[in-house]
C-alpha cells in the first residue's frame, strides 16, 4: 500500500518540513491526498472516533484495533498511516482542529497479536511509565518478549541497526513468498502503530544510540540524530522519496 499522491504534495514543499511547520493550506492539501491514497477512509474514521475513544490526561486519543465499527480495510490503512511519518500530518491536522495531542492505537485488542509483549509489560508494571523511566533490565525483558511474538520484525530492525541504514524486505518468489511478506509487513506496521513502538524506540536509543522507525510498508530506517526533530525531518524525507520510486 503506497501513498503517492501524498508524496507528490510533500515533494513540492521545503525539504524536511514538519507538519507542525506547514501552513493550514499545505496541511489541508496533504490530508486530502492521504484521503485519496488510503482505502477505507481512515482519516474520516479518526474524525468519527475522536469523541468516542479513550483520551489520556495528556490529551492523546487511543484508538482500539478491535473496535466493532472498524473494517479490515480501514484498520490496515490506519496501521500504515500511524506507523509511518505521514501519520504526523493527520495528527497535526487534528491537533489544530480538535486540540488532540496525539493519535495512536491503545492497548485494547493488541494482546491477541503480541501476547508475550503484553504479559512482559504488565509483569514489569510498565504500561503507564514513560519509556525513559523503565530500567534497562525491564526494558530488555519487554523487547525480548516482542522478539518472541514477532521475531522477523526484530530481525529487520537489527539488520537496519547493523548497517545504520534504510533496510527493506522484498517478497520471495511465488504465492507463499508473497503471503509471508505481507504478514511481515502487517507485523511491522502493527509494531510501529501500537504501544510496542514506545518500548522498541527507547531500546534502540538506549542500546545503540539510534533513532528508528518504519517507512512506507516494508522498510525499517535507523540513524544517529542529535534531536528528535532532526530525526523526524530525515524520516519524513525518506518516506516521500520511497513513495515516489517506481517500484514502490
Amino acid at each position: 500500500m503506497t501513498m503517492p499522491k501524498t508524496a507528490a504534495v510533500m515533494k513540492l514543499l521545503d525539504r524536511g518540513l514538519l507538519p507542525e511547520e506547514m501552513s493550514d493550506q499545505q496541511l489541508a492539501q496533504a490530508v486530502e491526498a492521504l484521503r485519496e491514497d488510503l482505502p477505507g477512509d481512515p482519516v474520516e474514521y479518526i474524525s468519527r472516533m475522536i469523541p468516542l475513544s479513550d483520551r489520556c490526561e495528556c490529551g492523546a486519543v487511543h484508538l482500539s484495533i478491535d473496535e466493532p465499527m472498524l473494517t479490515a480495510e480501514c484498520l490496515r490503512s490506519l496501521h500504515r498511516l500511524l506507523a509511518t511519518p505521514y501519520g504526523d500530518i493527520v495528527r497535526e491536522s487534528f491537533r489544530r482542529s480538535d486540540a488532540v495531542k496525539n493519535i495512536r492505537f491503545g492497548w485494547s485488542g493488541i494482546e491477541a497479536h503480541v501476547p508475550e509483549f503484553v504479559r512482559a509489560v504488565d509483569s514489569c508494571d510498565a504500561r503507564q511509565m514513560s519509556a525513559v523511566e523503565i530500567d534497562d533490565e525491564r526494558l530488555g525483558l519487554i523487547v525480548d518478549a516482542v522478539r518472541r511474538d514477532m521475531p522477523r520484525v526484530l530481525e529487520m530492525v537489527e539488520r537496519s541497526v547493523a548497517g545504520v541504514s534504510v533496510m527493506s524486505v522484498s517478497p520471495e518468489p511465488g504465492i507463499i513468498g508473497q503471503q509471508v511478506w505481507k504478514q511481515l509487513i502487517d507485523q511491522l506496521m502493527f509494531v510501529w502503530s501500537t504501544p510496542v513502538r514506545k518500548y522498541l524506540a527507547e531500546w534502540l536509543l538506549r542500546q545503540y544510540g539510534l533513532r528508528g522507525g518504519a517507512v512506507n510498508c516494508c522498510i525499517v530506517m535507523t540513524g544517529r540524530y542529535d534531536s528528535e526533530d532532526a530525526w523526524r525531518r530525515r524520516w519524513m524525507d525518506e518516506q516521500t522519496n520511497q513513495q515516489l520510486t517506481p517500484d514502490c
